[in-house]
């Protein structure tokens, strides 16, 4: 069963994110980051949602495509507006889910 927390940047454990490819931003401060959930499957971190003082996603990602993490981490953080979008089907597809 998948389960999202809200983590602040001392609560965190980068090795949870070795599977991101580098897309961790571990520096909250020099990100613009002011909130960060995280997706457990399990024990296994399988996805994060990185969240501005705007309340823009700064990053989205999930250790596994097309199995709703990313859905889900919209869903729980209430955060559906991307800082910088890039990726316009998904954000057009939460936006009109989750938007005003």
């Amino acid at each position: 069963m998948l389960e999202i927390y809200e983590y602040d940047q001392t609560e965190i454990d980068e090795s949870w994110f070795d599977w991101s490819g580098g897309l961790w931003w571990s520096d909250f401060e020099e990100a613009g980051i002011e909130k960060c959930f995280v997706a457990f499957l399990g024990d296994e971190v399988v996805g994060f949602q990185t969240v501005n003082a705007s309340y823009d996603c700064v990053a989205i990602e999930a250790k596994y495509k097309g199995q709703g993490i990313g859905r889900a981490l919209v869903q729980e953080s209430g955060c559906y507006r991307p800082d910088r979008n890039e990726c316009p089907e998904f954000w057009a597809k939460m936006t009109e889910e989750f938007g005003n």
